[in-house]
C-alpha cells in the first residue's frame, strides 16, 4: 500500500511537470505551441501509468490480498499460563506468517480474559461465537472451565484439559497430554524401588478426587497398596496443611505422590520440611500438574522440594525448539533485563503448535473446501513439541522425562516411554542397562542416593 501512493504522488508530480510546459509558451501568446513528438509519448506513458496505479491503489484497498479467518482466544490473563499461552500464540503466528508469506489465509485472534472464572468463560465463549463469528476457539487453560464447555463448541474449540474425557462432541480437541497416563509409570517406578505403600495427595476438587481414582487403580495394579488417600483444598491455611501432614506422620509411610497445583505443591512443601519430612528416608513424587509449571515457582518453593522426584512432558530437542527458545529468552531479555528469566513451558508449547496447525488447516480449507475439522484431523506434521497428530481428537505422547528437584532447579534422570507396557530409560533410542531401574542416580531428600522403600 505504501509503494503505490509513493508510485502515485511521484507520477501525479511528472503529470503536473509536463503540463506546466505545455501552459507557459501558451500564457506567453504562443497559442501555436506543441510538445516534441517524444516528450508526447512519454506524457501518455505517465498518464496510462497515473491511471494503472490508481487502479492497483483501489484494488487493494477493497480487495485485500488475503483472506482474514477469525479465531477466539480463552485465557485467564492474569495466570501465569494464561500470559504464556497468548505469548506463543503471537509469537508462532508471526513465525507461520514469516515462513509462509505466500498463503492465502491469515487468522487473526480476538482475545477474552476469563480471569480464571467458569462462567466468565462461557459467556466470553458464546460472544466470541455469536458475535465475532469465530472459525475457532484456543482454550481456555483450566479443566473445570474445559469440562463446563465440552458439550458448547459447533467449531473446532483446542482447549488444555489433561483429565480422560468421553469426546462426545468431535469439535472438542485436545492439545494438552492427557495426565493420567503418567500414573502407570508412577506405579512402575514405585514398584522398582520396592516400596510396598504409598500415600496419595490430591486437590480436594472433583477433578482431584477423580485424578485420586485413577492412580489408587494405576497402584492396584501393580499390587501397591495406597495407605491413605489426602484430599487438600487449594484454599487451606497453613494451619490446615500442617495438620493434614501431622496426621500422615503417624502412618508409617514414607513414600509420596502429588498431584496439586504448584501453588499448592508449594505450600505443602514447606510444611512438610518444617515438620522433617524432607529428610532421609522420604520418597516424595509429583506429577506434571507441578512439574510441568516448575519453572513458574520461585527459588524458595525449589528449595523446599529438594530430592523429588518428577514426571514431566517431554518435547524432542530440535533446531526449531531451540531457534523458538532463544528468540524468547532474547525478547523476555529486552523487556524485562533485571527480571529473572522463566522458560516457556508445556502449555505454551502445546499452544503454538496449535496455531501451526489451525493456520495450516485454513489453508488448505480455502484450497481444497473441506471442513476445517476435517482438515485439522488430517494433520500430521512435526511441529515445536514434536510430532502432531489428533486420534479421535486428541494429541498422543509417546514419553515422558522424569526429573530429580535438585539445586535451583531440576536434572533429567530419564524417561519413562509408553509404549509395550511402559519402561524406564536413560536415553531415548538406546538400549537400557538397567542399572538404577533403567534412571540415572536419584539425590532423594536428605541427600541421599540410597532410595528410599
Amino acid at each position: 500500500m505504501f509503494f503505490c501512493l509513493a508510485g502515485l504522488y511521484f507520477l501525479s508530480s511528472l503529470v503536473k511537470r509536463y503540463l506546466c510546459q505545455l501552459d507557459a509558451p501558451r500564457a506567453a501568446g504562443n497559442l501555436n505551441f506543441r510538445l516534441p513528438m517524444a516528450n508526447r509519448r512519454l506524457f501518455l506513458f505517465l498518464i496510462l501509468m497515473l491511471l494503472s496505479f490508481q487502479t492497483l491503489l483501489t484494488t487493494a484497498h477493497e480487495d485485500p490480498s488475503y483472506k482474514e479467518v477469525q479465531v477466539g482466544v480463552l485465557l485467564d490473563m492474569e495466570s501465569w499460563v494464561g500470559k504464556i499461552v497468548y505469548g506463543c500464540i503471537t509469537q508462532a503466528i508471526s513465525d507461520f506468517y514469516t515462513e509462509n508469506p505466500h498463503y492465502r489465509t491469515r487468522l487473526v485472534f480476538t482475545k477474552r480474559d476469563t480471569q480464571g472464572e467458569t462462567l466468565r468463560a462461557l459467556s466470553a465463549a458464546l460472544d466470541l461465537l455469536e458475535n465475532s463469528k469465530v472459525k475457532a476457539i484456543i482454550g481456555p487453560e483450566s479443566t473445570a472451565q474445559a469440562r463446563f464447555l465440552e458439550t458448547k463448541p459447533i467449531c473446532p474449540f483446542f482447549h488444555f484439559q489433561q483429565l480422560p474425557f468421553s469426546n462426545q462432541n468431535p469439535y472438542f480437541l485436545r492439545i494438552a497430554e492427557d495426565e493420567t497416563t503418567q500414573f502407570k509409570g508412577i506405579a512402575g517406578m514405585v514398584e522398582s524401588f520396592e516400596a510396598k505403600n504409598v500415600i496419595v495427595i490430591c486437590e480436594d476438587t472433583t477433578d482431584g478426587r477423580e485424578m485420586a481414582a485413577y492412580m489408587f487403580s494405576a497402584f492396584q495394579e501393580k499390587r501397591i497398596q495406597v495407605k491413605h488417600t489426602s484430599l487438600i483444598s487449594t484454599s487451606a491455611s497453613k494451619e490446615q496443611v500442617e495438620e493434614d501432614l501431622h496426621k500422615l506422620q503417624t502412618m508409617e509411610t514414607m513414600v509420596f505422590v502429588v498431584h496439586t497445583q504448584p501453588s499448592l505443591t508449594a505450600h505443602l512443601f514447606s510444611r512438610a520440611k518444617e515438620l522433617g519430612m524432607m529428610g532421609e528416608g522420604y520418597m516424595w513424587i509429583i506429577t506434571s500438574k507441578t512439574t510441568n509449571l516448575l519453572n513458574s515457582m520461585d527459588a524458595e518453593a525449589i528449595k523446599s522440594m529438594q530430592g523429588a522426584v518428577g514426571f514431566r512432558s517431554y518435547f524432542p530437542a530440535s533446531r526449531k525448539l531451540y531457534n523458538f527458545a532463544s528468540k524468547w529468552r532474547e525478547e523476555h531479555y529486552a523487556l524485562n533485563p533485571f527480571k529473572e528469566f522463566k522458560e516457556v513451558d508445556s502449555y505454551g508449547i502445546w499452544a503454538y503448535d496449535a496455531v501451526y496447525a489451525l493456520a495450516t488447516a485454513v489453508e488448505w480449507l480455502d484450497i481444497v473446501g473441506t471442513s476445517l475439522l476435517d482438515e485439522m484431523l488430517r494433520l500430521n506434521f512435526q511441529s515445536l513439541g514434536g510430532e502432531f497428530k489428533l486420534l479421535n481428537g486428541r494429541t498422543i505422547s509417546k514419553a515422558m522425562e522424569v526429573v530429580n528437584v535438585i539445586g535451583k532447579g531440576d536434572r533429567r534422570v530419564g524417561f519413562w516411554m509408553m509404549a509395550n507396557g511402559g519402561e524406564f530409560v536413560k536415553e531415548i533410542g538406546k538400549s537400557n542397562s538397567f542399572s538404577n531401574h533403567g534412571l540415572e542416580s536419584i539425590i532423594w531428600p536428605g541427600g541421599s542416593e540410597t532410595s528410599p522403600k
